[in-house]
């Protein structure tokens, strides 16, 4: 006969763990925003029942995960969240950058977080996720003849679609590289040919969601942004052929 093991107590947290829990939970649950000041030492070892030892080691545990920072003289604060330093870094990289390369790189990235979340999207049903869909792709229609308000709107469209995600990180990424996209968008719609194709695109985009069809609505979005990607690489001919014919007159130009 197999004895059974004997029963354990569960341990008791440390004084210090459970006050780093409380906080690391308030801060996950929004109830504190970053900036917002703790209670003073002496609050906390009245609230917690602990010595000030035990306060002390909480809050370096707390600054060592990055959650708090403690201010000499003025007390600790909760520190701004890692996802909002990267998000900041990211929309530094993107306002500043519009290599070719990067764009390129851009696309990559949409593939797979657009992807993702339009497939999750399709597999639901949310009512007013799909009718904001509606909206941008209906006032793509109506702004078809004026090129930088299509580009703004083509850009709300996908926003849309991003926005619907449970995936903070995904959001966070998508808001950064947002204006990258719209200078993206400016500069590859250059004909009313091409406008008339990504409304085709998103179109069909947007019936895939509705009728929550997920495989087909991730393969929609992934043929407009190949299409994307095909128009970038003319653009990027053509700026290459561009700067060559420019060179040649200048070279031809008497000294």
């Amino acid at each position: 006969m197999i004895k059974k093991a004997p029963h354990k107590e569960t341990p008791q947290k440390r004084g210090s763990d459970r006050i780093v829990d409380h906080f690391t939970s308030r801060i996950l649950s929004g109830e504190m925003s970053p900036g917002d000041k703790l209670p003073s030492e002496g609050h906390l070892c009245e609230h917690f029942s602990a010595s000030r030892t035990v306060v002390r080691e909480a809050m370096q545990q707390l600054k060592a995960l990055g959650a708090i920072d403690i201010i000499n003289g003025k007390g600790s604060f909760i520190a701004q969240s890692r996802i909002n330093h990267f998000q900041n870094s990211l929309q530094l990289y993107s306002s500043r950058t519009d290599e070719p390369k990067t764009w390129l790189d851009l696309i990559d990235l949409r593939f797979l977080i657009e992807t993702e979340c339009v497939k999750k999207l399709a597999s639901q049903t949310k009512p007013k996720a799909v009718a904001s869909i509606q909206a941008a792709m209906e006032a793509m229609i109506q702004a078809r003849h004026d090129l930088r308000q299509f580009a703004n709107l083509d850009i709300e469209f996908h926003q849309a679609i991003v926005a619907t995600s449970d995936n903070h990180l995904f959001k966070a990424v998508w808001n950064s590289i947002k204006d990258m996209n719209l200078r993206f968008a400016n500069v590859t719609y250059q004909s009313p040919s091409q406008i008339e194709t990504t409304l085709d695109q998103h179109r069909k985009i947007y019936q895939a969601i509705a009728s929550c069809r997920p495989d087909d609505a991730a393969i929609c979005l992934q043929n407009h942004l190949n299409h994307s990607r095909d128009n970038l690489l003319l653009w990027i001919e053509q700026t290459r052929i561009n700067a060559q014919n420019a060179a040649k007159e200048d070279d031809s130009l008497p000294s």
